[in-house]
């Protein structure tokens, strides 16, 4: 039986942040004689209840979910909370609220009112001015590329802890959702989804995030639930010398950073470099009790070098280190001990100046990435799930490939052509220590090595109909091959599901269609159209 680590539950943000709401919601509450809160959340428009809606204590473990009927309860000692009320579709709603055992309690029923939220699937653009080297790691109220995205509305995470959230785009995550950093697939280690592509980015690393919501975007890659290009800043020959640092303390965990950027030029060479150290300690309540094991500890390093060839060339190298570690999960059963990644990337632009092509760039990259999560710090003999048993796992990914983009233009006509190939090996394994000496160990195999290899086509044309009138179509096409190449792992499944092979292959197109018109300055109408299909996960295949 595989042990899955992905807890539903979230790992909810100490620190309060108000929120703006675009709606009314109405809160009545009934609080018994045990301090039990009971609710019911219902459509502000159509009055019917919500079921699955997510009812959470902000800066505790402390949370439910609608039922079918669309109410919640669970207890509280006396004291003020905040709730967060929130639904896939609709707007997001804090309420304070006071239990106390003193006086008359209420007796009116429940009621949480949550309107629909409209989530346009327009692309989203967070950037720095580009004439600065650090903007972004000179905001201080910035920490982490998590509140970057957190800004975006429909932008979502999975909070298990204080580190390594998970983007939700409109409700959908991990393989239904394209992340990538500058166009590079990187491929989690870890077979429960505790180390997300964007946990290996920091905020000094980025130039811009692109964000598409939907699956209208077939640049970066087929998605349902959108894509997330985290686009890194590169060296900059504006300036033959440009430096930044930046630190700070969060007292919620006793968090400590330290950040920096750095860069060169001379001639037709630049040079930008960045780092930084963050630690936490555990979370700490408002009224000063802690959040046991919720610290982590993280640094980053980046490195580009941009050589200018003339004609229009130039080549970057850049290489990006990424190392995080005791890294505590209150709502699991294990913790990261090491997440790491290294990421390579060679790039070569070309850029014209007449005539149809605008822009040819094509990149080739390798990266690793490494994931341990063990136990060890837990008292086993004490929990009610797989007690008595130590769990360390490991987790690995090794992906190459190459992508290459050219940009055209013609009068009111524009084109581009991608062509996007990778190849991924993966690896995941868990053994089961007893501490009872008549239970004997156990091994499992996660992933057996699971080779992935992919290649798509994508093309984009673009054309202004009118002043005020544009349209653009897109289509792509993804084909993929993917098997076991451990033996054990090949026995294993192929006897579990009665199959001489476990190869498997996939050709998936897509195809999309948007049609805009300019009502005012920033005011648009927009009708967007498609049919996308993604590509399963090699855990969704051989997990």
């Amino acid at each position: 039986m595989n042990i899955s680590n992905c807890a539903t539950s979230r790992f909810l943000r100490v620190v309060r942040h108000s929120v703006f709401v675009f709606a009314l919601a109405f809160i009545g509450l009934d609080v018994d004689a045990q301090s039990t809160v009971r609710g019911m959340v219902h459509d502000g428009e159509t009055n019917h209840p919500i079921p699955l809606a997510n009812v959470s204590v902000v800066g505790s473990t402390m949370g439910t979910a609608t039922d079918a009927h669309g109410e919640f309860r669970f207890e509280l000692p006396d004291g003020k909370y905040t709730l967060a009320i929130s639904a896939l579709g609709y707007e997001k709603v804090n309420r304070d609220i006071v239990v106390s055992d003193e006086g008359e309690r209420s007796k009116a029923s429940v009621h949480i009112a949550l309107y629909p939220t409209i989530l346009l699937h327009q692309e989203v653009l967070v950037e720095g001015r580009s004439n600065k080297t650090g903007d972004l790691a000179a905001n201080g109220s910035t920490t982490s590329t998590e509140d970057l995205m957190d800004h975006v509305p429909g932008v979502d995470f999975l909070e298990r802890a204080n580190f390594g959230w998970e983007p939700v785009i409109r409700g959908m995550n991990g393989g239904q959702v394209g992340l990538v950093i500058d166009g590079v697939k990187v491929i989690g280690a870890c077979v429960d989804k505790m180390d997300p592509t964007s946990s290996y980015v920091e905020v000094e690393n980025l130039e811009k995030l692109e964000l598409t919501k939907g699956g209208f975007d077939l640049s970066q890659s087929s998605q349902i639930g959108g894509s997330v290009n985290l686009v890194t800043e590169k060296p900059n020959f504006n300036r033959r010398f440009q430096a930044a640092v930046e630190s700070g303390f969060e007292s919620a965990a006793s968090l400590r950073r330290i950040r920096g950027v750095v860069g060169a030029s001379h001639k037709n060479t630049s040079v930008r470099g960045s780092f930084s150290f963050k630690q936490a300690d555990d979370f700490k309540t408002g009224e000063g009790s802690s959040v046991f094991n919720s610290g982590f500890a993280k640094n980053n390093a980046k490195l580009d070098l941009t050589r200018r060839l003339g004609l229009g060339h130039s080549v970057t190298a850049s290489f990006l280190a990424d190392n995080a570690w005791d890294i505590g999960y209150p709502v699991l059963l294990m913790d990261a001990t090491l997440a790491q990644a290294r990421i390579y990337s060679l790039t070569h632009n070309w850029t014209g100046n007449r005539g149809i092509l605008g822009s040819v760039e094509t990149k080739i990259y390798a990266n690793t990435v490494d994931h341990w999560m063990d136990d060890y710090k837990r008292d086993v003999d004490q929990r009610l799930v797989m007690r008595s048993m130590n769990m360390p796992m490991y987790g690995s990914t090794r992906t190459s490939g190459g992508i290459s983009t050219i940009e055209a233009k013609s009068g009111r006509h524009g084109f581009s052509l991608t062509l996007d190939a990778y190849r991924t090996k993966s690896f995941g394994e868990m053994y089961m220590f007893s501490t009872i000496d008549r239970i004997p160990d156990m091994y499992l195999l996660n992933l057996g090595d699971v080779v992935v290899n992919n290649g798509a086509v994508a093309g984009e044309y673009r054309i202004q109909i009118a002043a005020r009138v544009k349209a653009q179509f897109s289509a792509r096409l993804d084909v993929s091959t993917r098997d076991v190449e451990n033996e054990q792992a090949q026995a294993i499944l192929g006897g579990r599901w009665s199959l001489e092979s476990l190869g498997r292959s996939y050709a998936i197109p897509g195809l999309s269609g948007t049609a805009e018109y300019e009502l005012s300055t920033g005011s648009f109408l927009r009708i967007s159209v498609a049919d996308v299909g993604r590509l399963p996960t090699h855990v969704e295949n051989y997990g």
